[in-house]
This record gives C-alpha cells, structure tokens and sequence, in this order.
C-alpha cells in the first residue's frame, strides 16, 4: 500500500511541475506577442514612451525566459529522478506483490497439509479406542463363556445363576463403558476440530499482516 501511494505522490509531483512550466510558458508568451504589439506601435506613433514600455517588456521577457531555462531544465532533472524513482518503486511492488503470492502459496499448502494431518489423527484415535474396546470385549467374554462352560459341566444350577446375572451385569456394564467410550471419542473429536479452527484462524492472521 506505501509502495502504491509513494508511486502516486511522484506521478502527483510530476505533473504539478509540467503545469508550472505550461503556465510560464504561456506568460512568455503573453509577454512576447505584447512586446510585439509596442514594436508596432512604435513603429506607427514614435512615440518614446511605447518605447520606453516596449524595453520594460522586452527586459520582462528576457527575464523570464532565463528563468524558464531554469525551470525547464530543473524539471528535467526532476523528470529524470521522478522516473527512476518510479522504476524503483515499481520494482520493490513487483518484488512485494511476488513474495506476497509466495508467502501465501505456502500458508495454503501448510494449511492443507494440516488439514490432512488433522484427519489421518482423528482417525487414527478412533481406531485405536475400537480397537482397544473390542479387545477388552472380547477377553471377558470369553473369560465368563469359560466360567459359564465349567459351571454347566459341574452341574451346579446355583452357579449357573450366577453367572447368568454376572454375564448381564457385565453386559450391562459394557453396554455403559461402550456409551462412555463413545462419547470420549466425540469430545475427542471435536477437539482436534476446534484446534483446526484456531490454526486457520492464526493462518488467516498471519495472511493479514
């Protein structure tokens, strides 16, 4: 953005300059077809004091153009240094506006890399706990299939009962330590998304400035 108003204020300096050399230009100009008007006069009247207004003139004249000399060959410089200055100003945006688009290409790609990372993670937990659960599962199934076996063999109805009601209170237990693992993997999940929004939102800060 200074880059861009830096531009304009020696574009704004330029032209500003052209109009001042215009104008006194048009003054010698002015001045010149006056002088030419007395030198005519005088020509018609004699007179000495169209004369006299005449040398005023000529001498408003001269004058003017050394100083437009001065002023035309100051704006020169000036056009010179405004244009090398425009060149450099012009280069440093380029150079600005291409780190810019590089720096923003590689948030991009680091925020897509993230995104990807993220999920891979998500996913990878879930599986672990399911993992992990059914296992559990499975080993106190087949440890209570075991003792329900044995009891059966031994014909014990007493025991048999009871290992019907600790098969359900198991059942039961797992049914609820498989709704708490569920819900972990849900809170789980919906940290890993929130930390997802607080990287982009760090990112798009980062992009801002």
């Amino acid at each position: 953005m200074d880059l861009r108003k830096n531009l304009s204020d020696a574009q704004t300096s330029e032209d500003a300059a052209k109009r001042d050399a215009q104008a006194m230009r048009r003054e010698v100009g002015d001045l010149q077809h006056r002088c030419r008007m007395l030198q005519g006069r005088n020509a018609t009247t004699g007179s000495g004091s169209v004369s006299q207004e005449q040398a005023l003139v000529a001498e408003q004249v001269r004058s003017l153009q050394r100083e437009l000399q001065q002023k035309s060959q100051a704006l020169e410089r000036s056009e010179g240094n405004v244009r090398a200055v425009l060149r450099n100003k012009e280069d440093e945006l380029y150079q600005s506006e291409a780190q810019l688009q590089d720096a923003t290409q590689l948030v991009e790609q680091q925020r897509h890399e993230f995104r990807v990372q993220l999920e891979r993670d998500r996913v990878a937990v879930q599986d672990a706990a399911r993992e992990e659960y059914g296992k559990r599962l499975k080993d106190a199934e087949n440890r209570l299939r075991r003792d329900f076996e044995t009891a059966v063999e031994q014909h014990s109805t007493s025991r048999i009962l009871e290992l019907e009601e600790q098969i359900l209170a198991k059942q039961n237990q797992d049914e609820a330590q498989k709704q708490q693992q569920e819900e972990e993997l849900a809170r789980q999940d919906t940290l890993l998304r929130e930390r997802g929004v607080e990287v982009n939102r760090l990112q798009d800060l980062l992009l801002q400035r």
